[in-house]
């Protein structure tokens, strides 16, 4: 019987240890940062019953290749804005070039090492301090860990920056990897559910890159449709045992269900939406100049009353608008209740570098829509809400990020190119000023 073949054991660094390393790495550049690469193992601990151990030279290989990879995108100095393509390239080199048992890679302390032993001059680099980012702790008053977006990315922990690119090549594959992007990848590697075998996993981003360019496929909230749909299937069934044409089967035909529910959905919104719009011209165009205030009133970005739209127009179970809810964010999906569907799942917690990362692909968008002036105007009201970042609670936030993010989407309620396809996509900017408190810049 041929012999297995066993990967390689890597070396830990203790949490402890990790959480002094991030806290004099903070604030230091990469250059400064390279002081404290050190890929010496001796003294390091290993799996106990790992058959061999890398070794110093490996690990040498590894920084080099690394290094190479990230001096593409700019580092040590500058770092390009499209930074998912970086890591895009990343999962696929770790993918290569990393073998590792997956109880190896699934433990924090292995990451750790990697990250800010043998890779720390580049994991600030990819993860680098934000100015008008709150400061954060990363040890309570209890003496416990704290949870920050940053640290966890350099602590190794679940979304750590290396950790996350050994999973994403080893579940989903190179080529995947190189065609998927920031929002397919998190939607996919955080369903562990579904994601976490292999087979399946390969089987869905098959099906996803399937239909990418498929004019009834819209390719954020279809796969995430689909992901919910697929969860149900398999939800009590052992996936491992099933034949895989028949897994296939079962997956294809949960993204045919998700194509057709969501575009049915956006063109129900699409319609509400321009519903809303001619109301709103012809409420403008006929209003008397002087009126009762109106019994039922929600406020606009420019501080002038507009009449609350008619319930058809909302989602069902939505606030009800007869009531303007305390909650920003509630106030923010009554107020941009035609497009909903889309912003409810985009308001999430958020940090700072994140945030500033969407507001880059916003820039990109806005370039290449040819420097439309409406598109043009929503960027910089959209950048005028980041500068004002640090002023945010989370709540408030998340609706920056979640305005961001639609703007990014060019297939929202409306392609953003197509005539009138912006008016969405201002509506909500509209919407996220009102819901905020703030009052938007006159066109």
């Amino acid at each position: 019987m041929a012999e297995v073949s066993m990967p390689a054991g890597w070396p830990r660094m203790p949490i402890d240890e990790a959480i002094t390393a991030v806290s004099k790495l903070w604030e230091q550049s990469p250059v400064a940062a390279a002081e404290y690469v050190n890929t010496d193992i001796e003294g390091r601990r290993f799996y106990a019953t790992a058959p061999t151990r890398v070794d110093k030279g490996t690990l040498d290989g590894l920084r080099d290749s690394v290094v190479a990879l990230a001096e593409k995108h700019g580092f040590p100095h500058t770092r390009k804005k499209q930074t998912y393509t970086f890591d895009q390239e990343l999962a696929v080199l770790f993918a290569e070039s990393v073998p590792m048992l997956p109880v190896e890679a699934a433990d924090e302390e292995v990451w750790a090492f990697i990250t800010l032993s043998v890779l720390p001059d580049v994991a600030i680099w990819r993860w680098p301090a934000m100015q008008g980012e709150p400061d954060r702790t990363l040890v309570d008053d209890e003496g416990e860990t704290r949870s920050d977006s940053r640290a966890d990315r350099l602590l190794g922990r679940r979304r750590g920056v290396f950790r996350q690119a050994w999973w994403r090549g080893n579940l989903l594959g190179q080529d995947a990897c190189l065609q998927l992007d920031e929002d397919n990848f998190i939607n996919l590697t955080d369903r562990v559910s579904l994601t976490g075998y292999g087979a399946l996993a390969r089987l869905i981003v098959q099906a996803h890159l399937d239909r990418i360019g498929q004019g009834a496929y819209h390719r954020r909230f279809a796969l995430r449709r689909a992901l919910i749909l697929i969860g149900r299937e398999f939800g009590r069934i052992a996936v491992e045992a099933l034949p895989e044409e028949h897994v296939k089967t079962i997956v294809n035909h949960a993204f045919d269900r998700a194509t057709a529910d969501v575009a049915e959905e956006l063109e129900s919104k699409k319609a509400a939406a321009a519903a809303k719009r001619a109301a709103k011209a012809n409420a403008a165009a006929t209003k008397p100049d002087a009126e009762e205030p109106p019994a039922i009133s929600e406020i606009s970005a420019s501080g002038s009353e507009v009449d609350v739209e008619d319930s058809a127009t909302a989602d069902v179970g939505s606030p009800s608008n007869s009531v303007t809810p305390a909650d920003p964010r509630a106030r923010f999906l009554q107020a941009a209740a035609a497009y909903a569907v889309i912003l409810e799942p985009m308001l999430v917690p958020v940090d700072y570098t994140t945030a500033m990362a969407m507001l880059a692909q916003a820039e990109q968008h806005l370039r290449a829509l040819n420097g439309d002036q409406l598109a043009a105007r929503i960027y910089d009201d959209l950048a005028d809400l980041m500068g004002d970042w640090a002023s945010f609670d989370d709540d408030a936030r998340s609706i920056v990020y979640a305005a961001i993010t639609y703007f990014v989407e060019n297939e929202d309620v409306a392609a953003d190119a197509d005539p009138d396809g912006l008016l969405d996509d201002d509506d909500v900017v509209d919407c996220a000023f009102a819901a905020l408190g703030r009052e938007r810049h006159l066109s």
